[in-house]
């Protein structure tokens, strides 16, 4: 298994940064709107999961736990269609700045 140290991390993350600065606004517009929907769609099961009368009373435990593994689906379909979180855009873009890449 490969690791990096945390140099190589920055340097990773300020290079991933420099890219996403030069990228044109309309594409960082659309990745950032496609991110709505995929969390919409985890947030909507994982209500609707919570909803269910009959494991609220008998077994509370199990529906936290069962919506505690759907969630994450939301972020895995994130990150497979390639849409870009805020927080990710602004961790990346600070990191290039702050190492004077962009």
């Amino acid at each position: 298994m490969d690791a990096f140290t945390p140099q190589q991390t920055i340097e990773l993350v300020s290079r991933i940064g420099t890219k996403k600065a030069h990228m044109p606004m309309i594409k960082l517009f659309i990745n950032s709107l496609m991110v709505g929907p995929l969390l919409g769609f985890a947030c909507a099961v994982t209500v609707s999961t919570n909803a269910s009368p009959w494991y609220q009373e008998n077994a509370p435990g199990l529906i936290r736990t069962i919506s505690a593994l759907i969630f994450p689906i939301g972020l895995v379909m994130i990150v497979l269609s390639g849409a870009d979180l805020l927080t990710s855009n602004i961790m990346f873009m600070t990191t290039a700045y702050l190492r004077k890449r962009s």
